[in-house]
């Protein structure tokens, strides 16, 4: 036992002395290089500071073993005299964070108050990324890099041109990171693209709380714009791509589908890449029984819109308003006459449509087994924009909506409100039979005011109707029974 003990102590002893020796080895990396400092101010509050760092931090060859991005590196917001106002780390998410990534830093208004935070030019304030201090590098100083210039965006589209800034910065990573497989960190038409889950993923661990300062980035945030009077998703095929198929001069690509319902047609979008250098690539839209039959409408992308393969993107045609009728079957025809675009499509689907392939300008059609082409149609006005969608979603976008905290407890935003009402609820019934000195009210009010908090969203519209409707029963109920009574 004594020699087990011995051996355990000189192990001990051992580690200690070999750690900080392989933790002094740390080499500098070979890139270390900001590339870009976006300054957003009003993003949340009319005072308030968002700094997005895109930067590039490599080891061209074995980077440090058991350490990573989080460990070695901080990146610093300075003033002109070097005092740090804030600081973040880069995150570890991918490679280690040895990679191509983005950071950023938030400053509440209160902070901005707190620190005399300036904005614009002339701040002399600076983004410094700089290796950890409290490790021992190979060099005298710590490996580090100055940005002096920022782009500075405040104006009422914040939101929108942070959306649009970070949708850039998020595919240029992705091409990265992987040029070669068909991973994606986000995706949809261009202007419109959402986080994938690894995507939501990187992004809130690399800029915390960026579901609240940009929560247009996130698929459970999105649900808003398609209960406005805006374009709206009504058709579509939108997942399990594993790969793709040219259009190209006389070889035309086709995918048919059914209307869901009646709608008139304003835009579709296509995920799809160009190899070469293509001419504009035409959409067109056919009745279909089958295959394509009568053209109805049409469009085209320039062929500049489109991401060089490997990168993938989802792009929008714009198209002359068209009627849909629902059960209708129609055709997306793809024509490029020049040059080489690729749909992607899921090659194993049990969609209700089919993908189609013409190796003569469309005249005959050939159909790719159990397969169908990404795709989506959009619309104005659509009548799936039912009364009870709007109200049920009202709250989406707002405080209100609680998407942190669906990430946080495991359940649906509704269903947490619709809890948080029932609690609303039951106080005023108690408020009610506190006046009243009668009990009785307590049931049906409860259930009454349950009901109700489906018209401002705060209640599934199929609880509240269910609430009411036990409400209504027991205020007939009690009616009837004081009758009785009397």
């Amino acid at each position: 036992m004594n020699n087990f003990r011995i051996t355990l102590i000189l192990l001990f002893l051992a580690t200690m002395l070999i750690l900080p020796a392989t933790i002094s080895a740390v080499s500098s990396p070979d890139t270390i290089n900001i590339n870009q400092v976006d300054v957003y101010q009003g993003v949340l509050t009319d005072n308030d500071q968002l700094y997005v760092i895109t930067y590039d931090l490599e080891y061209s060859d074995t980077p440090p073993a058991g350490l990573n991005s989080e460990d070695l590196f901080l990146i610093r917001l300075l003033d002109a005299s070097d005092s740090q106002l804030g600081v973040t780390v880069p995150s570890a998410y991918y490679n280690d964070g040895f990679d191509t990534g983005v950071a950023g830093i938030y400053f509440s208004a209160g902070d901005v108050d707190t620190l005399g935070l300036t904005f614009g030019p002339g701040s002399g304030y600076y983004i410094n990324m700089v290796g950890n201090p409290m490790i021992a590098w190979d060099a005298a100083l710590p490996p580090f890099e100055n940005k002096l210039t920022f782009a500075n965006y405040y104006n009422d589209d914040v939101q929108d041109t942070l959306h649009t800034r970070l949708s850039v910065m998020i595919n240029i990573i992705q091409n990265d990171w992987y040029p070669d497989t068909d991973n994606v960190l986000i995706e949809g038409p261009n202007r419109e693209q959402i986080l994938t889950a690894i995507g939501e993923e990187y992004m809130t661990e690399a800029i915390v709380n960026l579901r609240t300062l940009c929560p247009s980035l996130f698929q459970s945030a999105t649900v808003r714009s398609e209960y406005e009077d805006t374009e709206v998703i009504s058709d579509f095929y939108v997942g399990g791509d594993s790969t793709s198929t040219n259009a190209s001069g006389n070889r035309y690509l086709a995918q048919t589908f059914t209307a869901m319902l009646d709608y008139e047609l304003d835009r579709i979008a296509i995920k799809a890449n160009i190899t070469g250098t293509p001419s504009d690539v035409s959409v067109l839209l056919y009745t279909s029984s089958g295959s394509p039959a009568t053209l109805i409408a049409s469009g085209t992308i320039p062929g500049t819109d489109f991401m060089t393969s490997p990168v993938l993107d989802w792009e929008e045609c714009a198209l002359s308003p068209t009627q849909l009728n629902n059960d209708d079957e129609y055709a997306i025809v793809l024509v490029c006459n020049s040059g080489t675009v690729n749909w992607r499509y899921d090659p194993s689907s049990t969609y209700n449509g089919n993908a189609l392939l013409s190796a003569n300008n469309g005249t005959t059609w050939s159909n790719i087994a159990n397969s169908t082409f990404m795709f989506q149609t959009k619309a104005k006005g659509a009548n799936d924009l039912s009364y009870m969608k709007r109200m049920e979603h009202q709250l989406d976008g707002t405080v209100f909506e609680m998407a942190s905290s669906e990430d946080y407890f495991g359940m649906s935003s509704m269903f947490i409100r619709s809890l948080l009402w029932m609690i609303v609820a039951i106080v005023i019934g108690a408020f009610i039979a506190y006046e009243t000195q009668n009990p009785k009210p307590i049931t049906p009010v409860f259930f009454w005011i349950t009901g109700c908090g489906y018209f401002i969203g705060m209640v599934d519209p199929y609880i509240a109707l269910g609430f009411a409707t036990i409400g209504g029963l027991l205020t007939i109920y009690m009616t009837l029974f004081n009758r009785a009574a009397t």
